[in-house]
């Protein structure tokens, strides 16, 4: 095809005058279309990888605090169960001697019961024996101040021992004040086996005159403590 020369020459000085813009033109748009079509697409998903990558790492660090916090809440319950714990087995079974705190808690126990208290002796006892099947000592068994130290009622922790008690309390003397006295008893914290009770009316030569005047019990107790000198 043959183009007259008077639209080829003007064709020719327009292409060589625009042709680097019509190239930079045609680049960009070649640019623009890969990028909304090859390049745009891949950021999002690579945006969106990255963000669900994020939330989920995130999700696992609120799940390890609330683990962690969980955690740390169970700790100090076990500590505070422990404390009480050992403080609870102290007051059942204490470790020691403790004639004071001994008299003070049955002191607590007679005005618990509203009666008071006249006398008090307070005495060493043997190991506590187990019977010959590892039971307790019952009624009618050889008890623990006769018993063969080989029946020693022992553990890792120390061997039992017993505390022999007498108390001599004062009281109105009715039905209800004595019912009230062994519940009291029987409910404390610390162990303690009733062997005995003896009544006195008003009158007997109880105590001072004051004491005279009321009726009396006089209870034989033993209670018990673990020796851990003999702990193995």
């Amino acid at each position: 095809m043959n183009i007259p020369s008077y639209i080829k020459k003007p064709l020719n000085a327009l292409l060589t005058t625009y042709f680097r813009y019509v190239l930079i033109a045609v680049v960009v748009l070649i640019g623009a279309i890969g990028y909304l079509q090859l390049i745009r697409p891949q950021f999002e998903n690579v945006k969106i990888v990255g963000v669900l990558a994020y939330q989920n790492a995130s999700d696992r660090l609120d799940n390890r605090k609330s683990y962690y916090s969980k955690a740390s809440e169970m700790v100090n319950t076990y500590r505070e169960v422990s404390a009480a714990q050992t403080v609870n087995i102290e007051e059942i079974m204490p470790t020691t001697i403790d004639n004071s705190k001994l008299f003070l808690t049955l002191q607590a126990l007679s005005k618990q019961a509203g009666m008071s208290m006249v006398s008090m002796a307070l005495s060493k006892g043997s190991a506590l024996a187990a019977s010959p099947t590892g039971a307790a000592p019952t009624a009618g068994t050889q008890d623990a101040a006769t018993a063969p130290a080989s029946n020693a009622v022992t553990s890792s922790n120390g061997t039992v021992n017993i505390i022999n008690a007498t108390l001599t309390m004062t009281g109105s003397g009715d039905y209800d004040s004595y019912i009230k006295l062994l519940t009291t008893i029987e409910r404390s914290m610390r162990i303690f086996d009733l062997g005995s009770i003896a009544y006195s009316p008003v009158g007997a030569a109880v105590g001072t005159e004051a004491a005279q005047e009321m009726p009396s019990f006089t209870f034989e107790l033993k209670t018990y403590y673990l020796d851990q000198s003999t702990a193995k």
